[in-house]
């Protein structure tokens, strides 16, 4: 899921809610709003969740302050990102190897 950014000129044309995105809304450049789609993370993780996978999936914030958003720890907050395919690695799956291979 990707974050988007609207202004507030944008939210005439009603658009924005058609796509399944976490928006934030400017006014004359700053951010005003965000919003955040109901879908099934929302209903089953809530809003403080949900807006911390999204953050944490858009890199945004890091893996740690996502599982201190959430009053996770780290091992918890992980195992939530797996359970809605969130991948804790920036990297391609080559470049990870590649990376591994260094130390074999």
């Amino acid at each position: 899921m990707t974050v988007k950014t609207y202004s507030a000129r944008d939210l005439r044309d009603s658009k924005f809610l058609s796509d399944n995105s976490v928006s934030i809304i400017t006014s004359h450049g700053m951010p005003v709003k965000v919003t955040i789609p109901f879908n099934d993370m929302m209903f089953s993780e809530g809003v403080t969740r949900s807006v911390a996978l999204n953050l944490v999936e858009n890199h945004l914030i890091t893996q740690m302050q996502g599982a201190e958003m959430t009053n996770m720890g780290l091992e918890p907050f992980l195992s939530l990102m797996a359970q809605f395919k969130i991948s804790a690695v920036a990297q391609s799956s080559e470049e990870v190897y590649d990376e591994v291979k260094q130390f074999l």
